[in-house]
C-alpha cells in the first residue's frame, strides 16, 4: 500500500507541473443494526451489529480547455475488523485500494472524446439503472439543444496476446449504444437503442448471445408539479430454444410545496414466463437502493431480480438550512402467473448538516413479505447512523 501511496504523490507532483489538479472525496464511519436481512426466513436470530467505513477520493486534471484526465480511488471499503484480538496491531486490516474510474478527454470542438474507465450501466432516471465502472469509448457530439452520444463498451475480452486459438474475438463481449438527450420547452427526452453482442457465454469461437435494448426516458416540471417516465424493452437472441423479451415502465409524479417534495411513484417489469424468465432485473439495482433498499438492496425478496409490480409514495421536507427528512412507503406485488405473493417496504431518514462539510445521519427501514404458500419469513429491519464528511 505505501508503494502504491508513494507512487500516487509522484504522479500527483508531476501533473501539478502542466496541469490544473483538484482533489475532492468523500469519507463516512457508520454503525449497523440488521434483523433478518441477509437471508429472509423465520430465524429470528439472524442478528448483525456492525462499523464499516468507506473513503473515495477523486483527482482530475485540467490540461488546458479541452483536455482533461479524471479518475476516482476508493482507499477502504467494509467492516470494520477484529484482526489480531487482544490488542494487536490492525494498521492493515484495511489496505486495499480499487482504481474505480479513470479514463482521458479531450474536446475536438465538432465532438468530445473519453476513453478509459469510466461510469456506465445507467440511463435516464435511476429506473433500470445498475451504475458501475465500464472500459468505453465515448464519443458526445452537440446536437440542437441536446447531445447524441456515441459508445463502445468492452464487457468481455477473449483474444489477447498469447491467445492462439481462432476468431477468439468472437468470445468478446461488447456492447454499442447510440443515444440522444435534449431539453424541449422544459421537457427532457433521452431515447437510448443499444445492442449486445455476447460470446463469452461459452468458449466457442462464436457470439452466444444478443440482445437489443430500447430505453426512452422523458421528464420535466412546470411549475411545481414535475414528472419522471421511462421505458425499457429489451429482446434476447441465444443459442437456446427460448428467445425471451421483456418490457418495463416506470412514473414518478411529484410536487414541491413550501420546502416539502411529495411524490407517487409506480414501477411495472413484465415477465417472459413463456420462454422462462421471471423478470428482466429492470427495475434497477440503483432504484431498489433508492427506495426498496431493505427488500431490493439486503433481503431476498429482490425487486431487481424478481418480475413485480411496485407502487409507492414519498415525501422530503427540508426542516430547515441544516435538518433534512425523508420517507418512503412501496407495496409490491408479483407479476407471475400463479403467484399472489406481496411485500412491503418502509423507508425513513434524518439527515442533519453539522457544518457544510460534515452531516450526520440516521436511517431506518421495515420490510415485511407475504409469501404465496408457505410460512412467510420474519419480517427484516435495518438501523444505522452514519457520520461523512466531504471535501
Amino acid at each position: 500500500m505505501r508503494k502504491l501511496l508513494i507512487a500516487l504523490m509522484i504522479m500527483a507532483t508531476a501533473v501539478t507541473a502542466f496541469a490544473e489538479v483538484s482533489l475532492s472525496g468523500s469519507y463516512h464511519a457508520r454503525g449497523s443494526y440488521y434483523s433478518n436481512v441477509s437471508s429472509m426466513d423465520t430465524d429470528t436470530d439472524d442478528v448483525n451489529m456492525v462499523y464499516d467505513h468507506d473513503f473515495d477520493l477523486w483527482i482530475n486534471a485540467q490540461t488546458d480547455k479541452d483536455t482533461f484526465f479524471k479518475s476516482k480511488l476508493e482507499i477502504v471499503d467494509g467492516n470494520w475488523t477484529a484482526e489480531n484480538v487482544g490488542g494487536g496491531n490492525v494498521e492493515n486490516a484495511d489496505q486495499d485500494i480499487h482504481l474505480q474510474r479513470v479514463w482521458l478527454g479531450h474536446n475536438f470542438g465538432v465532438a468530445k472524446l473519453e476513453v478509459g474507465l469510466m461510469s456506465g450501466g445507467g440511463w435516464g432516471y435511476s429506473f433500470g439503472d445498475a451504475v458501475g465502472a465500464r472500459y468505453r469509448v465515448k464519443t458526445t457530439i452537440p446536437a440542437g439543444p441536446g447531445n447524441v452520444y456515441a459508445i463502445l463498451e468492452k464487457d468481455a475480452e477473449a483474444n489477447g496476446l498469447g491467445v492462439t486459438t481462432k476468431d477468439a474475438e468472437k468470445d468478446d463481449s461488447d456492447t454499442y449504444i447510440l443515444a440522444y438527450k435534449g431539453k424541449f420547452s422544459g421537457l427532457t427526452v433521452a431515447p437510448l437503442i443499444a445492442y449486445v453482442s455476447n460470446g463469452a457465454v461459452q468458449a466457442d469461437a462464436d457470439t452466444d448471445t444478443t440482445v437489443t435494448v430500447v430505453d426512452i426516458a422523458v421528464g420535466g416540471a412546470f411549475g411545481a408539479i414535475g414528472f419522471e417516465t421511462e421505458f425499457i424493452y429489451k429482446t434476447f437472441s441465444t443459442e437456446s430454444s427460448n428467445d425471451p423479451s421483456n418490457w418495463s415502465a416506470y412514473a414518478n409524479i411529484f410536487g414541491k410545496f413550501a420546502g416539502a417534495k411529495v411524490g407517487f411513484i409506480t414501477a411495472y417489469d413484465d415477465p417472459d414466463e413463456d420462454n422462462g424468465r421471471n423478470g428482466n432485473g429492470s427495475l434497477g439495482g440503483d432504484f431498489d437502493d433508492r427506495w426498496i433498499a431493505t427488500l431490493g438492496d439486503w433481503g431476498a425478496y429482490s425487486a431487481a431480480t424478481v418480475g413485480v409490480w411496485a407502487n409507492g409514495v414519498y415525501a422530503d421536507y427540508s426542516v430547515n438550512d441544516k435538518l433534512d427528512l425523508t420517507a418512503s412507503f412501496f407495496y409490491i406485488m408479483s407479476n407471475i402467473d400463479n403467484n399472489d405473493s406481496t411485500a412491503m417496504d418502509f423507508e425513513a431518514a434524518a439527515s442533519y448538516a453539522i457544518t457544510e462539510a460534515l452531516s450526520y445521519t440516521v436511517n431506518f427501514g421495515y420490510g415485511s413479505v407475504d409469501a404465496d404458500g408457505g410460512t412467510d419469513p420474519d419480517p427484516a429491519y435495518i438501523l444505522q447512523n452514519t457520520l461523512k464528511i466531504s471535501f
